[in-house]
């Protein structure tokens, strides 16, 4: 028979399990309410389907697992590392994508608070900004660019178009408000985002930050690095003083940059 510490030791490992069982879930029906274009609570927020996939995956389906370990970690490279059944899979990747849009869009349109655990919230375009760059990647992933994971994940996170809109969107939860309307409406075929974008080009201008000092200035008064076109600086003085730390990112921009060409041309 089995010890009094072994049985303890076993109920505790039960009583973990169920607790980390049911936050799963509570993230599960949190996030799967915001796609459904509800409130946390419930209540309907937007009845509109942006002409994107309707389809919200139960929670045992890949994708469901995918979408909440990435609104816990916000790291789009580590859930990269523990969901290759998505990654390799471009409905997974869709469906993921439409799910993490639809998410985004119902926090723009409120502008509600989305709480992934107790010591952090985000509001709706500061969410927006956080999932940008897993939208990115979705969109940009191509499985036949590299023979591993990790290879096609660097072509789809660092290429140009990819790199350079995530700066843009990026600048802060402020500053950028405009360019993440603009990056959302893109993605939808619809108008719902449509007067709140148009308010946000006439008050606010195009903003950039200097790689460098994180100054943020018009866009327009930036200077960009003449090889990879990514990373802006606010005087030649801040090119200089960062162009040891910069060497490594022009680097992986450029082969990004290579490779996604190079596939395009096959």
């Amino acid at each position: 028979m089995p010890s009094s510490g072994n049985r303890k030791k076993n109920k505790g490992r039960e009583r973990k399990a169920k607790k980390e069982e049911s936050k799963k879930v509570e993230l599960y029906n949190l996030w799967k309410n915001q796609a459904r274009g509800k409130s946390a609570k419930g209540d309907v927020i937007v009845q509109c389907d942006h002409g994107l996939d309707t389809r919200v995956p139960d929670i045992s389906h890949p994708v469901s697992s995918f979408i909440s370990d990435y609104l816990v970690c916000d790291n789009i490279r580590d859930t990269l590392q523990t969901h290759e059944e998505v990654w390799n899979n471009v409905d997974y990747r869709k469906l993921a994508r439409d799910t993490l849009i639809r998410i985004v869009a119902t926090h723009l349109l409120d502008n509600t608070v989305f709480i992934i655990a107790q010591d952090e919230h985000f509001d709706g375009v500061g969410l927006a900004w956080g999932i940008t760059i897993a939208i990115l990647v979705l969109e940009n992933y191509d499985e036949t660019v590299s023979s591993s994971v990790d290879g096609n994940y660097h072509s789809a996170r660092y290429n140009r178009m990819v790199a350079s809109t995530n700066r843009d969107v990026g600048v802060s939860d402020i500053s950028n408000k405009r360019d993440v309307l603009k990056f959302y409406r893109k993605r939808m075929n619809c108008k719902c985002l449509k007067k709140k974008h148009l308010e946000a080009r006439k008050s606010m201008p195009k903003v950039g930050a200097c790689h460098h000092c994180k100054v943020e200035k018009e866009r327009r008064l930036l200077m960009v690095c003449s090889r990879c076109m990514i990373d802006q600086y606010c005087s030649r003085e801040c090119q200089v003083a960062a162009s040891v730390n910069h060497r490594e990112d022009c680097d992986k921009y450029v082969e990004a940059h290579e490779h996604a060409l190079a596939n395009i041309s096959k």
